[in-house]
């Protein structure tokens, strides 16, 4: 079975990270659940966000995740047409109680219902298999903020990760 999660030996730096965060949120307001971008956008010219996604250059839809305290996303794939789409999890601001859950194929057999649980640690750089049903949650009292690269191909997933990984979860 193919990892779930992959840390990769690409460090970040947690204090540029959540720089850059207080300053897309105090000057522009534009942080929703999601905020897509396709291309480098002006607000981010010149930070540190820029120099990841130019450093993941192969990954090219980029978005600024935050998941609020004490609520989850609905369980899903990030399939699109069985294509696989690696996608590369950067955590700015979290908390020890904000997790990634990957659940089995078929959730609804009786024998597995336990998902398998991830923490993503600030500081860290994740690539994901989201192609199997995953979700995350957030039981903390604070927000969850994580920049996402996808990359879209048809490369089987464990291609990316023996090309990239450090060590598997």
């Amino acid at each position: 079975m193919e990892p779930h999660v992959t840390k990769l030996d690409y460090q970040t730096d947690p204090i540029r990270l959540k720089a850059d965060l207080d300053n897309l949120l105090s000057n522009n307001g534009l942080v929703d659940d999601t905020l897509a971008f396709v291309e480098v956008n002006e607000s981010l010219k010149g930070t540190y966000f820029e120099e990841i996604i130019l450093h993941f250059s192969e990954y090219t839809r980029w978005r600024l995740l935050k998941l609020a305290s004490r609520t989850n996303y609905s369980i899903h794939t990030d399939s699109t047409k069985n294509k696989e789409n690696p996608r590369i999890h950067i955590p700015i601001l979290t908390n020890p109680d904000a997790y990634l859950m990957f659940f089995d194929s078929e959730t609804r057999n009786a024998e597995r219902t336990q998902p398998d649980m991830f923490h993503l640690e600030v500081g860290k750089t994740y690539l994901l298999n989201a192609m199997n049903l995953h979700s995350a949650i957030n039981f903390g009292n604070t927000d969850r903020y994580h920049i996402v690269g996808a990359k879209y191909e048809d490369k089987r997933f464990s291609d990316v990760v023996s090309s990239t990984s450090q060590g598997h979860y």
